[in-house]
């Protein structure tokens, strides 16, 4: 039992050393791909409902002209002065646009809600636009309940700017939310151009 040698003290705790750095980089290396995961997927997500809303828009000009024109004589005809577009150097989103507005994907019309930022404090984690139908009840003419269903459109990191021009109306659609593990925001946007 003399020739017999065990390990030193050293030796164990440069060896817990090693194991305990690897299991860091291997703990951080699979955040950094759960993060990168979650923000493709908010992406993903916020893209499709930049493209409902984009889809709104076309459908009004296409197949409804009254709302069509509605939705003209709503769009300002100055230049907007303050255009909600996210600085190099800021970590928060824009203020909202005085003009800023969300379309119902439902029923096809500008939504009489304004549209929210995300704060620190929303369970909103990504921007999105939210649709929920409540029902009001009333006693009608014959003496019979009237269930009367209607639809609240809520949005929150999303809106649309409508910059106005002689001959078209640009509906630029922009979404910014804080995402998971990042420190600056996701700013997205786009630019649907229709004519008047």
């Amino acid at each position: 039992m003399l020739g017999q040698r065990g390990d030193t003290l050293i030796e164990v705790i440069f060896a817990f050393t090693v194991f305990g750095m690897l299991a860091i980089g291997a703990i951080a290396t699979m955040n950094q791909g759960t993060a990168s995961a979650q923000r493709t997927l908010e992406i993903t997500l916020v893209r499709q409902e930049m493209d409902s809303q984009a889809a709104v828009l076309r459908y009004i000009k296409a197949e409804n002209p009254s709302g069509w024109s509605e939705l003209v004589d709503r769009v300002p005809t100055d230049t907007p002065t303050e255009f909600g577009k996210l600085t190099d150097d800021d970590n928060s989103c824009p203020a909202l646009p005085s003009r800023a507005i969300v379309m119902n994907p439902l029923s096809g019309a500008v939504s009489e809600k304004k549209p929210e930022l995300i704060s620190a404090d929303s369970p909103t984690v990504y921007s999105r636009v939210v649709t929920t139908d409540s029902e009001t009840e009333s006693i009608g003419e014959d003496g019979e309940v009237v269930t009367t269903t209607s639809t609240d459109v809520s949005t929150y990191g999303m809106w649309i700017e409508p910059v106005r021009d002689d001959s078209f109306i640009d509906f630029h659609i922009r979404a910014c939310w804080q995402s998971v593990g990042s420190n600056k925001p996701v700013y997205l946007g786009t630019i649907v151009r229709l004519n008047v």
